[in-house]
């Protein structure tokens, strides 16, 4: 398969609406590191429809995160993508799982699982779950489900990768080339076992394998509701999932594949999810 190249993009609109020119990646860092010495980020802005999840206040203890998760730098990053870069079908653009616009979005620092639930190496992920038990799975660990822009940054680093390890496509570096349709239990690897697919924190498996159930950046996280508690609108009608799944299927593949499916629903068997929580020395988000 043929490897597709990110386009080159030189104006990006921050989520305000103000044109920023694309970052590089040594002005990513001196965005991030800006950020860590003022409390703040060099440009102001939100995600998605209006609330990225953002930088949270400060301690003065250490940002650190349990062993079994990553610690995600936050700040400004380049968010979105083209249909076609995706690689999204006629039938997936007919209905709309097609990437958030290409637009510059402020995250703050996170944690991250590893890997995929239940965070094991060497285990099988957890498939065929809804959002709402995803969700739910996280908060008995004392975690969350992570916002869509932590998985997007997570994913793509600060500039906005189609893949986690990078711009271009690498067939079968990722588990996301599966020759077809057919069971998942037969496709679906261990965690970890493809040990090239790897995001810049050391995320594994955040393209391929299974796409990933994700809460929405606006409005409280609704795994804060106590279990039995899940009623409409707490849950979106339709939950987030984000990255490409086994097969590049209908909408497509990489960091910016975006599709939905009812909360409530567990009939889809390449669908899991892992968790995300707030670094241990930054205040928790109210």
């Amino acid at each position: 398969m043929a490897a597709r190249q990110r386009a080159s993009r030189t104006d990006v609109p921050m989520a305000t609406g103000v044109a920023w020119p694309r970052p590089s990646m040594w002005w990513s860092a001196v965005c991030v590191l800006a950020g860590l010495a003022i409390g703040g980020a060099c440009a102001p802005g939100t995600s998605g429809s209006g609330g990225a999840p953002r930088r949270a206040g400060r301690s003065d203890r250490p940002l650190s995160c349990p062993p079994d998760m990553v610690l995600v730098t936050g700040g400004v990053f380049l968010s979105g993508a083209d249909p076609e870069e995706v690689g999204v079908s006629p039938l997936g653009r007919a209905l709309g799982f097609v990437p958030r616009p290409v637009r510059m979005v402020e995250v703050g620092d996170f944690c991250m699982d590893r890997y995929e639930f239940p965070n094991q190496p060497g285990v099988l992920p957890v498939r065929s779950i809804s959002w709402i038990q995803a969700a739910e799975a996280c908060r008995e660990r004392g975690k969350r489900l992570c916002f869509e822009a932590e998985f997007e940054r997570a994913c793509g680093g600060l500039d906005g990768w189609h893949q986690p390890y990078g711009g271009r496509d690498d067939p079968g570096r990722c588990n996301d080339y599966a020759p077809g349709p057919g069971s998942v239990s037969h496709l679906l690897a261990p965690s970890g076992d493809f040990f090239g697919c790897v995001g810049p924190e050391g995320a594994y498996d955040l393209e391929g394998n299974l796409s990933e159930w994700v809460a929405p950046d606006e409005g409280p996280p609704a795994v804060l509701l106590e279990p039995g508690d899940w009623t409409e609108p707490a849950g979106p009608a339709d939950g987030i999932v984000r990255g490409g799944t086994i097969w590049p299927g209908v909408y497509g593949s990489g960091c910016h594949a975006r599709h939905f499916h009812p909360a409530d629903a567990s009939a889809y068997e390449d669908d899991g999810f892992r968790c995300c929580m707030t670094p241990r020395g930054i205040q928790a988000r109210k």
